[in-house]
């Protein structure tokens, strides 16, 4: 058995170069992790332009505006936004401006409609303007040369409406890698199936896939194996396409426990079985040909726990991406927690931020089959190999499970 440092540093290991690129429509881009950096080849916005459905102006002309001593300015003309303007704005006249609409030659500022009001050809203005008031100037938000995104960012919408603004339609990516997933037991059943007694409904691939998807990578489901070798062998060779396959269940020392045998017959070659931590001891990790291939514990919780720790990072850096490692906040237990020495223990969470600290709640009852624990955990406590007691108020340390923390966040 061997520490989770010690697992993940020989899985990562394996990883000598990043997948390689390809270009995406923006389109589907969302969570595809960018191949190189990007600069942008415009100005953001392009022109300067009105914040505001308003009045273009000259500010000298609005001194001392008020409702008490309004100014009058003779309205020659309108701009709408994406229109040309060949209008120049002289002293004592006013423009109607629409928001997004450029700037008139001539005009230093906005004043919105609801400060005015109109009166035939003439405008009466209630409001001193400030200089450069309710105008976006050309490249306020992206200048042009300037580099926007970085290699390795995990495009979320935001980065896909900079890219569009842009006037980008294509994006450089790294390919996804491909995830090779299988269920086993003789006692599952697919989501949607009529359940026959003694069966469960087969919940791991599908937050297996969910995990895979989230994390940047292409899930490839092959099914649920029956407890046999040959059949496990014939839905393992499927996956002959996938840079890593996980499979959930059969991995620990019970009769039907057949994923090694199967994988061993195969050609597999081990590298580890078995890691110091609760829940996920029984997870396996070796090589079969080229591809990565983990057997997952099939207790739920531990399908995904052990998901976060080796296979995310995994991921992560087959995408040449740079938050391979974990991160960790220092929290304050909300409760008295018993444990069993002799393994790492990680308890599911909910974080609540408080007057400049974290404080840790379990999530419900915690075992390895209690897939609800999971709902609503940002992070999972860490309680040591040789502790066997924490008392509320104590500090302890917490890996987040996702990037919001403050309460009810889950995994991304």
């Amino acid at each position: 058995m061997i520490s989770l440092e010690k697992a993940k540093e020989l899985i990562l290991a394996q990883v000598k170069e990043e997948m390689p690129s390809e270009d995406c429509d923006i389109s589907s881009a969302w969570l595809r992790t960018l191949a190189c950096d990007i600069y942008a080849d415009l100005d953001v916005p392009g022109i300067d332009n009105s914040a505001m459905d308003g009045y273009a102006v000259k500010k000298d002309d609005l001194k001392e505006a008020s409702r008490q001593h309004p100014v009058r300015l003779r309205l020659i003309g309108e701009i709408a936004a994406g229109a040309d303007n060949e209008q120049n704005l002289q002293s004592g006249e006013a423009i109607s401006i629409m928001t997004g609409a450029a700037i008139p030659p001539g005009a230093d500022s906005v004043t919105p409609i609801e400060h005015t009001d109109l009166e035939g050809d003439y405008v009466n203005f209630y409001l001193e303007p400030k200089s450069g008031e309710h105008i976006r100037l050309a490249g306020d938000d992206i200048s042009r040369g300037k580099r926007v995104l970085n290699k390795g960012a995990q495009l979320s919408a935001a980065h896909i409406g900079l890219l569009a603004a842009c006037g980008k339609r294509k994006v450089p990516v790294i390919k996804q890698p491909l995830v090779g997933i299988i269920a086993t037991g003789d006692e599952l059943t697919e989501p949607g199936a009529p359940l026959k007694t003694n069966r469960i409904y087969n919940s791991n691939s599908y937050s297996l896939i969910a995990q895979t998807m989230s994390a940047g990578a292409k899930p490839v489901y092959l099914g649920i194996a029956s407890d046999n070798k040959e059949g496990l062998a014939g839905i393992i060779n499927k996956s002959r396409d996938c840079q890593i396959l996980l499979t959930s269940g059969g991995v620990s020392m019970g009769k039907y426990d057949l994923v090694q045998e199967a994988l061993c017959s195969l050609g597999f070659r081990r590298i580890f079985w078995k890691v110091a931590i609760k829940p996920g001891m029984p997870t396996l990790f070796g090589l079969w040909e080229n591809r990565l291939v983990f057997g997952l514990p099939g207790n739920p919780v531990a399908s995904m726990v052990t998901f976060e720790h080796f296979i995310r990072p995994l991921i992560y850096k087959m995408l040449g991406r740079k938050d391979t490692t974990d991160v960790f906040v220092q929290a304050i237990a909300t409760e008295d927690i018993k444990n069993k020495p002799g393994r790492r223990k990680y308890l599911r969470v909910q974080l609540e931020y408080k007057k400049g600290n974290y404080y840790a709640s379990a999530t419900g009852a915690q075992g390895s089959g209690m897939l609800s624990s999971m709902l609503g955990a940002d992070g999972l406590m860490i309680i040591p190999e040789n502790v066997e007691y924490i008392m509320a108020g104590q500090e302890v340390k917490v890996r987040l499970l996702c990037k919001t923390v403050t309460g009810g966040g889950g995994i991304i």
